[in-house]
């Protein structure tokens, strides 16, 4: 497994901040400086610089929840 792996479900529960719109399509978010895709968990959009929560990680994209 590769370290970008580990360094990325190390990540679960932690929190993030959306840098656009992220939604069941789009997104994406900021965690220590680094930008990653992600998805919104309930599908519903999530508006930019809001600050989430990080639920799963699968197939390089980060699924979150509002806060």
């Amino acid at each position: 497994m590769s370290s970008s792996i580990l360094f990325s479900r190390s990540n679960i529960g932690k929190e993030a901040k959306t840098i656009q719109p992220t939604d069941k399509e789009n997104g994406r978010i900021t965690i220590y400086g680094e930008d990653w895709i992600a998805r919104s968990v309930d599908g519903n959009e999530i508006p930019k610089d809001t600050i989430v929560k990080i639920i799963s990680y699968e197939n390089s994209i980060f699924f979150v929840e509002k806060i």
